[in-house]
């Protein structure tokens, strides 16, 4: 290796590895399997067998030698989900892996994909994109790590969110269960069964977008009560209040947020007053210090 070897590999970590590897001549054609960080798109290769080919140099790499891989993103085509699954990933060992992305891909079922997210020592950041237009084989997509401090979990809607159209068909159910996580971001998600325990150490929370359905044997207002039983140890919480709404119609209390003091709720309401949905949350809060609040309101009234 070159020298200059070093300041090149750091700017050719902010490029997708298929493009990073483009720009290497020759001599260096193999300099991509020891980044510390690899961005799989498959949109980037010409077709289905280049793909393959070049992640199994990566598979093949990585069983060979202790891989410095420290951040993994993988995001795979519709079109080619059901050939190439995350599965030819799991027999690999790297035990620096850090940081896991997963785009739009499709999984084995629901246990493969629970082993991928705890099998990696020193794993503490993992996100994940679902779609509303694929089956992607998980029915309860469970989180439970030793070492995971960070969770995303988004479900892309598609153009124009047409695929929520059939997406009603599927019964799907989120399940997290980690001591150590510091942050939780929600985005779209759409499971109808929650179940969040076990998460003493709560930073911050991002619920903007958080589906509440009816859980098995639960109302809408349990389920919302359990949920936030399981983050009312947060310190920094961003919040849809129609989620608050949902909770009290009925009057189901909030649990006492002892450690909350930042509050954002983002608010869009036309039927119910603001005042009156936001006074127990408030009420739940008695450390608060810092309340920000978004509003979209098409009836002026409901600011009284």
């Amino acid at each position: 290796m070159g020298p200059y070897l070093g300041p090149m590999r750091k700017i050719l970590l902010y490029l997708p590895t298929k493009k990073a590897v483009s720009v290497l001549s020759k001599r260096w054609k193999s300099l991509w399997l020891s980044f510390p960080g690899l961005d799989f798109d498959s949109e980037e290769f010409p077709n289905y067998n280049a793909f393959v080919s070049f992640m199994d140099r990566f598979v093949d790499f990585s069983r060979e030698r202790k891989s410095c891989l420290h951040k993994l993103k993988l995001s795979i085509q519709k079109s080619w989900s059901d050939q190439y699954r995350i599965t030819r990933l799991e027999s690999i060992s790297l035990p620096r892996l850090k940081t896991v992305h997963l785009q739009l891909n499709v999984y084995a079922n629901d246990a493969g994909l629970e082993s991928f997210i705890s099998s990696y020592p020193a794993h503490e950041d993992f996100s994940i994109v679902r779609s509303v237009d694929i089956d992607d084989n998980v029915n309860v997509l469970r989180v439970h790590s030793q070492t995971l401090t960070s969770l995303s979990v988004e479900f892309d809607l598609g153009e124009w969110g047409l695929g929520l159209l059939c997406f009603g068909q599927r019964y799907l159910g989120l399940w997290i269960d980690d001591p150590r996580f510091k942050y939780l971001n929600f985005k779209h998600e759409l499971s109808d069964s929650k179940t969040i325990s076990n998460l003493n150490s709560l930073v911050k929370v991002n619920f903007v977008g958080f589906y509440m359905s009816h859980g098995v044997g639960l109302s809408k207002q349990q389920m919302a009560r359990n949920v936030f039983t399981g983050i009312s140890r947060v310190r920094d919480l961003i919040i849809s209040a129609d989620i608050f709404i949902d909770c009290y119609l009925k009057e189901e209390s909030l649990p006492q947020f002892c450690n909350l003091s930042c509050l954002k709720a983002e608010v869009c309401s036309s039927n119910v007053k603001i005042r009156e949905t936001l006074q127990k949350p408030f009420e739940s809060c008695p450390n608060l210090k810092s309340i920000f609040l978004v509003m979209t309101c098409t009836n002026p009234r409901a600011l009284t």
